[in-house]
């Protein structure tokens, strides 16, 4: 199914792959660079002192934010040019449109600054502070921000202003052999003007508009993630998959993964965060050794099971990548291996 073209080593931690281009975070001798690799792997250039916590690709170029370095860049992908920001993006942000929220510094002040990624000026300083310190989601003028403990979601304007705030501590609570717990947020997504939260048991969808309940749907198995895909999430925890009706919360199905047959001996394990490509959902399936698959989105049954091993991996791995016909697997030994699909 897939043809290894070859591997990458010294991948720090981060890469992202661009028209079988890749960029990537590579470390020698505890030095951190930015290595960019042509469809033939073959290195194209190298720029020191570059580390990223995030990479955000629009159109041409791709924003590199940090974690460690106190510089934020953007590099043109076609001629590898390196523009430094005059501002410094934290961590990972969250992309809008052709906008970029995130946690950064400006003029020796915190703030979350909205970028435009078309000419990488300030559209908008918010209050670090705003709602409970954090932003989990955000579109328009409106912040979601969390108290994922406390069970407590907020809806804020760009003025901190709260619009509405829900507890789902209680709607989300659930009983296990070791007592009742209150529900967290485990995971919180926005989609047809819907905040859709996974909490415990529950996946409840509240009205952007006022934080009304749309529906409350109540499953077998605690939910951790899921995988918005045109009108459903797909969520799962543990060896589960559920698919979700996003406009009415009915259930399409719930059930546990089909074995997988390695070695002649059945396994099944959890899996790591859904993966969208080609009409399939694929992940990493906690086996021994590590499987990768690829799930049917109609049924939940398997379309492709392949233990690492037959790829070549001898580590676990970070969820695939995809970039039109090309795989990209990421290993826990900083070894990046690349696919093409026959």
């Amino acid at each position: 199914m897939f043809n290894k073209l070859g591997v990458l080593n010294n991948i720090e931690y981060n890469f992202i792959p661009l028209n079988e281009n890749i960029l990537v975070i590579q470390e020698n001798a505890n030095i951190s660079f930015l290595g960019i690799y042509n469809s033939s792997l073959e290195q194209k250039k190298i720029i020191k002192d570059v580390t990223a916590y995030d990479f955000v690709q629009d159109e041409n170029n791709v924003v590199i934010t940090n974690v460690n370095v106190n510089k934020s860049y953007v590099i043109d992908i076609f001629s590898y040019h390196l523009t430094e920001l005059p501002y410094v993006l934290h961590l990972k942000g969250k992309k809008y449109g052709n906008k970029y929220l995130c946690h950064a510094e400006m003029d020796g002040k915190e703030y979350f600054l909205i970028i435009s990624l078309i000419n990488f000026d300030v559209i908008k300083k918010l209050d670090i502070n705003i709602g409970f310190g954090n932003v989990q989601l955000w579109f328009d003028e409106i912040v979601i921000s969390t108290r994922k403990r406390k069970g407590l979601l907020g809806v804020y304007d760009f003025n901190n202003t709260l619009l509405w705030q829900a507890d789902v501590s209680q709607l989300g609570s659930y009983t296990s052999s070791d007592g009742t717990h209150p529900g967290e947020i485990n995971n919180i997504y926005y989609t047809h003007e819907k905040v859709i939260v996974l909490t415990g048991l529950s996946v409840i969808a509240f009205s952007i508009n006022d934080g009304s309940i749309v529906w409350h749907t109540k499953l077998d198995t605690w939910q951790s993630r899921g995988l918005l895909q045109q009108q459903y999430l797909y969520t799962t925890s543990n060896a589960y998959i559920n698919k979700i009706d996003i406009n009415t919360g009915d259930i399409y199905y719930q059930r546990e993964f089909d074995y997988v047959t390695i070695n002649g001996r059945k396994d099944l394990g959890p899996v790591s965060e859904f993966v969208w490509h080609k009409n399939a959902i694929w992940s990493i399936m906690d086996t021994n050794p590590s499987t990768l698959i690829a799930l049917n989105p109609e049924d939940g049954s398997f379309n492709y099971v392949i233990p690492l091993p037959e790829l070549g991996i001898k580590f676990d791995c970070q969820p695939p990548k995809f970039d039109g016909n090309r795989m990209y697997l990421l290993d826990f030994n900083h070894t990046l291996h690349i696919f093409e699909r026959e």
